[in-house]
């Protein structure tokens, strides 16, 4: 069963066999303005005199945004893995995961993986329609969340409106926002931990369209602006962090565009004394793809909602953004973006062109590429279908409503018309169980 609704990190939900994959991606940026690039790994984005300290984004000229190998798949229907390490900057990360289905639509994860706190900041660089992280997730996570822990994942039972819930015990080792389960005791460990809940429906399946409704909650304690020790360790471990989000993705088709809209909502309450104590990003996308191109719209925010502390600026930090992008082979992106946005030192207004290269290059062991694959199970379909058509169409007709039917002597021909029909249908019903195993 597929429990994914927009989560790309479910393996379980991709084609068979184990996939091994490559992915660069560089920028070529100008900026009319230097951007707000101090690290700020406490926690707090605004500074003592109100100066926006967004963790580091990257600076204009030339610049390697990550670095990626990655392998990952399913062995079968019931087990699954991912694994990549990533060099960004000066730094090198890692995911690694595997995930099993216990039963019919209730998954186990163990591991290290990006947390889904959005269809925009929960989606790996490379999926994304933009060159650059949102200010949200930037400001609150670095980037993006990546945690490690353990996951139940359960697609309720509902065949209406599919719907997913997932329950996530975590580390909490995100130096931006979170920081508990370092250095506590072991009889103390899991109350210092992060707990995420996640949920997500296909709304839209109540009236055929797609429309996907998302949301989450998270809690977790932090050190930040703590007493420590001679060691490091927090002598009074009770500030805590608490995250909400909600997301809406809705998708429609028109002939050969694809359009797809995005709107991202992110609440954090940092309980730190000398610190923003609650903070909101908003986030809207709108993509119209067509072929091999795509052109996007987006509005970012820190602030819309939540008033800003006494020390802060009295506008909230905007960027807008409008992208085009050009699919030169399978997943491989060239894309020119133009940002306005205000997040520098003094305020002032800011242009920013950015150029990015997205490069992938992948194979397979006992499976097919994604697109690959896709096709083939679409062409094999129409032949399968086609075939059951015509198939149908041979057998005797049906006799009219109210038409008396000689029996006698027929009943042969009855249960071999019968009989021909029932082994069509079934023949189509085992290739859509293979199509559900791919």
């Amino acid at each position: 069963m597929a429990t994914g609704l927009g989560d790309t990190t479910q393996v379980l939900d991709g084609p068979a066999g184990i996939h091994v994959k490559g992915v660069a991606s560089s920028t070529l940026t100008y900026q009319t303005l230097p951007l707000s690039n101090t690290l700020a790994g406490d926690g707090d984005i605004f500074g003592s005199e109100g100066e926006l300290r967004l963790p580091s984004v990257g600076g204009p000229g030339f610049q390697l945004q990550r670095a990626r190998l990655a392998a990952y798949g399913k062995i079968n229907n019931s087990w699954g893995g991912y694994l990549h390490i990533e060099g960004h900057g000066d730094s090198v990360a890692w995911e690694g995961y595997l995930d099993a289905e216990l039963t019919s639509g209730l998954r186990l994860r163990m591991g290290r993986w990006i947390q889904q706190t959005g269809p925009i900041s929960g989606a790996r660089l490379e999926n994304t329609s933009f060159s650059n992280r949102t200010l949200g997730s930037t400001a609150f996570f670095g980037g993006e969340l990546v945690e490690t822990g353990l996951q139940f994942r359960y697609a309720l039972p509902f065949d209406e409106v599919p719907m997913a819930l997932s329950v996530a015990v975590l580390e909490g080792g995100n130096t931006i926002s979170y920081d508990g389960g370092l250095g506590a005791e072991p009889e103390d460990l899991f109350s210092h931990m992060m707990y995420l809940v996640n949920f997500s429906a296909q709304l839209g399946a109540l009236w055929d369209s797609n429309l996907i409704l998302g949301g989450f909650v998270g809690t977790g304690m932090n050190w930040t602006g703590l007493t420590q020790d001679t060691n490091g360790n927090p002598l009074d471990l009770e500030h805590q962090t608490d995250i909400f989000g909600m997301s809406i993705v809705s998708t429609h088709q028109f002939g050969a565009y694809q359009i797809q809209e995005k709107l991202e909502l992110i609440l954090r309450n940092l309980s730190v004394p000398s610190a923003l104590n609650a903070m909101d990003s908003m986030t809207a996308e709108a993509t119209i793809t067509r072929d091999k191109w795509q052109l996007g719209f987006r509005v970012d925010a820190l602030g819309a909602i939540t008033p800003e502390p006494p020390s802060a600026f009295d506008e909230m930090t905007l960027r807008f953004s409008i992208a085009a992008t050009y699919e030169v082979a399978d997943q491989n992106y060239l894309r020119l973006q133009y940002n306005i946005r205000n997040d520098t030192p003094d305020r002032e207004q800011a242009n920013e062109l950015i150029l990015q290269g997205v490069f992938s290059l992948g194979g397979s062991v006992g499976g097919e590429s994604s697109r690959a694959n896709s096709q083939a199970l679409k062409d094999r379909a129409a032949i399968e279908f086609k075939d059951l058509d015509s198939n149908l169409a041979m057998l005797p007709a049906p006799p009219e409503t109210g038409t008396d039917v000689p029996t006698a002597g027929n009943e042969d021909s009855n249960e071999k018309t019968i009989s021909q029909a029932a082994a069509e249908c079934q023949r189509v019903l085992d290739y859509i169980k293979t199509m559900n195993m791919k």
